[in-house]
């Protein structure tokens, strides 16, 4: 009996063992699963928190697009109520006129005192001794009739009609979840602008009370409240009496250089722009269009070719195609830098470097944008971006047969031999934030089967010559660790000359994994293992790359000698900005669009004939040309009409004198000797600047000079610039002001609609 009780107690102590881990597994396993469904409602959260303040944000769009109406609202009454009484008051002055002829015929039944009575004229204006108007009264009244019709306007078209509950008169273009955000005006249905009377100025001002809400599809919600509170500007800060307005587009005369085809640097240094008077430069480059056409052109865009040239950019440089140094250029840009490609140093036909490269700095202020490569491509080479860089293309937007090609995926690319730390190697540096969309690729490789060159896309956001080598090593399993162990269950195939990476094995234990392509975060990871397996051996390229603490890339990048693989994800809202950045001021010119749509294609500077409803947008007809090539002192409207190929020689005895001016060519214009030109450069082709070894190039902007020019030269220049802004936001125009009745215009008041609409009282609820 005794035995048989020792084994009945093991059994039991047993059965509490087993007890005691199940629940420990229980409770571990609940552990687990709630904390990764914290984590999903904790991105949830987040999600939903940024759909609900967009409703705040979207309100401010709206809101500030009925004060800019309201303010052009008030600004039509007050035309109307100054032209009446000036008019009123013109009227009775001309009558006085004539009455005073009659004393002077010999009719003396006129007197003054008499005929203001039976001619009352406007209540608001009164005629000094010297014949001048007094309209202090009428200064009043403007200001006035301008509130109570600013405020009409704002309280009538504020709130949508009939809506309940109360929502504001406008569309909300921000989706999640492919819903818009709800958002409610609380005091809809009590808005009232409120006389402050702060500084005897009476300032008035309207609050509206916000509330948004958004609802994800697993019924979370999130609620944000603010106010938004609307000042009546005071008039006066545009104009006081009528006025003739001339609305002329800007967008092209705004530049300095502005070029439908390309730009070409071919001798001399180069300045534009000055310390307190930036200047900037838009190219937009011959496309493929003009390549299918015959035309080929090996480098599109801006071209700095002129051997051991330096350039320096004070303003933002904005083209379609290329930004290229060569020829051992140093170049500083002291502003941004927008291109398809930034490249430095070039390749030959047979993929040679340069043997001397060259040098590019952009200043703290400037970021680096390109729709698909910055490329070093010389030895003795250099990169400093001392702000952000931008490659903004991750193929999202291209058709699915095309997807993956390399100049649909931005990258960083480096083919200098020299790359390394030491002063004389060449190097790539960037101080601020670096967002890369798209990963590099091996190209010069043939497909066996086809025989055809193809590429292979790589796991590489900063893609080095040479180190394509990863992609041909294959790994000992027994080396590698928990993860990477897939690494090593990988099948190659043939590219002619290279066998690489190109799918996972057909191994049950890789799962989901199993036969499918390597995708470029796995191909990072890959790239990152062949360098811990093979150190000391086939050794890869790290040095010579400096990236600053935030790095936000698609594949591997390289940076102090370490390789780090997929690198924190793309925010997509901060990749919408850059792109949405990037059309503003390649494809637009820098206009703000109100249809962020990316990519689109790029403004023509010039256009054909009256078309302006065709394909394409642009800036200047061609038709409203008037040939003009007459220098008055240090002054030259340069207008040529017919496309053709011009010269234009600032050396010679025509031209010598030529500071500042307005040239426009429709057609190819080269000009070369001493320049030191203030204006606008606008060319229908390509652009070759020819300077000296021995000069410098001095290529200067002042707005109120150009705008001088054009309003002093308005019979040669009516029509030539085209209203283009009938999709966009912000105002292109510049305005010609001419008053009628000798009153001065208030210049030193413009409004400023970012101050009438204040946001106030944010708060989660």
């Amino acid at each position: 009996m005794k035995s048989y009780r020792k084994k009945g107690s093991a059994l039991v102590l047993i059965l509490i063992v087993f007890s005691v881990l199940s629940i420990l597994g229980m409770a571990l396993i609940s552990l687990a699963a709630s904390n990764y469904k914290y984590r999903v409602v904790k991105g949830e959260v987040k999600k939903i928190l940024y759909a609900s303040e967009a409703g705040i944000d979207e309100s401010y769009k709206i809101i500030s697009s009925v004060v800019e109406k309201a303010i052009n609202y008030g600004n039509e009454k007050v035309d109307i109520f100054t032209k009446t009484e000036m008019d009123k008051e013109i009227k009775k002055e001309k009558k006085r006129e004539d009455e005073k002829k009659k004393v002077l015929n010999g009719d003396e039944s006129f007197i003054d005192e008499e005929f203001d009575k039976s001619n009352p004229g406007s209540e608001y204006i009164k005629v000094k001794d010297d014949g001048d108007f007094d309209t202090d009264a009428l200064v009043r009244e403007q200001k006035a009739q301008f509130n109570i019709s600013f405020n009409e306007y704002v309280i009538k078209n504020l709130i949508k009609e009939n809506s309940n509950p109360y929502v504001l008169n406008g569309v909300y273009n921000y989706k999640l979840e492919d819903k818009n955000p709800k958002v409610v005006v609380k005091n809809g249905g009590s808005l009232k602008f409120i006389d402050l009377g702060i500084n005897e100025k009476k300032e008035h001002t309207l609050n509206v009370e916000l509330e948004s809400t958004f609802i994800n599809k697993n019924g979370m919600k999130k609620v944000i409240s603010a106010q938004y509170e609307i000042i009546t500007p005071e008039y006066k800060q545009i104009y006081s009496v009528d006025i003739n307005r001339i609305k002329i587009p800007n967008m092209v005369w705004s530049k300095a250089i502005a070029v439908d085809g390309n730009m070409y640097v071919e001798e001399g240094n180069l300045n534009v722009g000055e310390e307190s008077k930036l200047a900037d430069i838009y190219v937009k480059g011959k496309d493929e269009e003009d390549i299918q056409k015959g035309e080929h052109i090996k480098n599109n865009g801006i071209i700095f070719q002129s051997q051991g040239s330096t350039v320096n950019i004070l303003g933002n440089v904005m083209t379609n195609q290329d930004f290229l140094l060569s020829k051992k250029t140093t170049c500083t840009v002291n502003g941004s830098i927008y291109g398809k490609n930034v490249k430095v140093g070039k390749n030959d036909d047979t993929l040679r470097l340069e043997a001397n490269g060259s040098i590019l700095t952009v200043n703290n202020s400037g970021t680096v944008y390109t729709s698909d490569d910055l490329e070093l491509n010389s030895n003795a080479s250099k990169i400093h971006i001392k702000g952000n860089f931008y490659g903004i293309d991750d193929g999202s937007w291209i058709n699915k047969e095309e997807d993956g090609l390399s100049n649909k995926s931005s990258a960083i690319i480096i083919n200098s031999d020299d790359l390394g730390n030491l002063d004389e190697n060449s190097q790539l540096s960037i101080g601020g934030q670096t967002i890369i969309s798209g990963v590099g690729f091996i190209g010069g490789i043939k497909d066996p089967i086809s025989n055809l060159l193809t590429e292979y896309k790589t796991g590489e956001s900063i893609a080095i010559k040479g180190n394509y080598i990863a992609y041909t090593g294959a790994f000992d399993e027994k080396k590698l660790i928990g993860d990477g162990k897939k690494m090593a269950k990988v099948d190659f195939k043939y590219f002619d000359p290279l066998t690489l990476v190109w799918k996972f094995k057909d191994d049950a234990t890789l799962g989901e994994l199993r036969n499918q392509p390597l995708t470029s975060d796995y191909k990072s990871r890959y790239f990152k293992t062949y360098y811990e397996q093979y150190k000391g051996e086939n050794q890869l390229k790290l040095n010579g790359i400096t990236l600053g603490k935030r790095v936000n890339a698609t594949g591997a990048v390289v940076s102090d000698g370490k390789i780090i693989p997929q690198n924190t994800p793309i925010e997509e809202t901060e990749l919408k900005t850059a792109k949405s950045e990037f059309n503003r001021m390649v494809n637009n010119m820098g206009i703000l669009t109100k249809n962020e749509v990316y990519p689109r294609s790029p403004d023509n500077t010039f256009g054909k004939g009256e078309a302006i409803n065709g394909i394409y947008n642009y800036k200047v007809n061609i038709d409203k040309l008037k040939d003009q090539d007459k220098p008055n002192g240090e002054t030259l409207i340069y207008i040529k009409k017919d496309f053709n190929n011009y010269e234009l020689d600032f050396n010679s005895n025509d031209y010598a004198s030529v500071r500042k001016g307005i040239i426009i060519v429709n057609g190819d214009l080269t000009i070369k000797g001493n320049i030191d030109f203030t204006g606008s450069i606008i060319v229908s082709g390509d652009l070759k600047i020819i300077g000296s070894k021995d000069n410098t190039i001095n290529i200067k902007y002042d707005k109120d000079n150009v705008r001088n020019l054009i309003k002093n030269y308005y019979n040669v220049f009516e029509g030539v610039f085209v209203n283009d802004n009938n999709d966009n936001d912000e105002s292109v125009y510049d305005i010609k002001l001419n008053s009628n009745y000798g009153l001065d215009v208030n210049k030193d008041k413009l409004i400023n609609n970012k101050d009438l609409v204040k946001l106030k009282n944010w708060k989660i609820n």
